[in-house]
C-alpha cells in the first residue's frame, strides 16, 4: 500500500511521535506487518472493550456498586491486573467528574485537517454527558507510563479534531485512565495552525517509513 493511501492509526502514529521525541528506533514495520496480517492473525478486539462496557453500565447505576469489580474478577487472569488498574483510574475520574450519562463510540473517524488532508484514524471511545451539563467526547487512554509533550501535543490535536467532526459543540477530553486524571483539552491551543501542521508533519513521515517497510 503507498504511503499516500495509508491512514495511520492513532495509537501508531501516538507511539511513533514517542520514539521520534526520544531518539528510539520506531515500530512502523512492525505496524505494518500487524496490520496488513492474515485476518487470522489480528486481533480485533480493544483490549479494554470489556471494561468500556462496565464503565458504561457502572454509568447508567448512578455510579454506583460494584460493576467495575466485577469486571475485573470476570476478566481472564491475564487481564486482571492491568482491568484492575484502570478501574480503579476510572473510579477517581468519576469521583472527580460526576457523569449523568454515557454512550459508546463504536467507530473510528478519519481525521482531516482544512485541506480534506487525512491526518489519522482514531476512535474517540465514549461520549459523556456530566453532572454539571457539559458534554465531553473523550479518548480513554489506558497505556501505562507517562506521555512526552510530543506524544501528549499529538493526542490533543487528534481528539480535539474527531471531536469537532464529529459534534463541534462537545468539549474534546483526554482520560488519563491510570493515572485517574481527566484532561480537559484547551481548543484554542490544540486546534492552532502549529498544532495542526504538527500532526500533520508527524502523519506524512509516519507514512513515508510506511512505505519503505514495504
Amino acid at each position: 500500500m503507498p504511503s499516500a493511501d495509508h491512514i495511520p492509526s492513532f495509537n501508531h502514529l501516538r507511539t511513533f511521535v514517542a520514539d521520534k521525541a526520544a531518539g528510539r528506533k520506531t515500530h512502523v514495520a512492525a505496524d505494518r506487518q500487524q496490520v496488513e496480517a492474515p485476518s487470522d492473525g489480528r486481533i480485533f478486539a480493544h483490549y479494554y472493550e470489556k471494561l468500556i462496557t462496565a464503565l458504561l453500565l457502572h454509568i447508567s447505576r448512578g455510579s454506583r456498586g460494584s460493576t467495575l469489580d466485577d469486571a475485573v474478577h470476570a476478566a481472564v487472569p491475564a487481564k486482571q491486573p492491568s482491568y484492575n488498574l484502570a478501574a480503579r483510574g476510572l473510579k477517581k475520574i468519576l469521583d472527580a467528574y460526576p457523569v449523568r450519562d454515557g454512550i459508546r463510540r463504536q467507530r473510528s473517524t478519519i481525521v482531516r485537517d482544512a485541506d480534506g488532508y487525512e491526518l489519522v484514524s482514531i476512535r474517540t471511545h465514549v461520549e459523556l454527558q456530566l453532572a454539571d451539563g457539559s458534554h465531553l467526547i473523550t479518548y480513554l487512554h489506558f497505556s501505562p507510563g507517562a506521555l512526552v509533550d510530543a506524544e501528549m501535543a499529538i493526542m490533543e490535536t487528534a481528539v480535539a479534531l474527531a471531536a469537532r467532526q464529529a459534534n463541534p459543540s462537545a468539549t474534546p477530553a483526554i482520560a488519563l485512565v491510570r493515572e485517574g486524571k481527566l484532561v480537559i483539552i484547551d481548543v484554542t491551543e490544540a486546534l492552532s495552525p502549529d498544532r495542526i501542521a504538527f500532526l500533520r508533519a508527524a502523519s506524512a513521515s509516519y507514512r513515508a517509513e510506511w512505505d519503505v517497510a514495504a
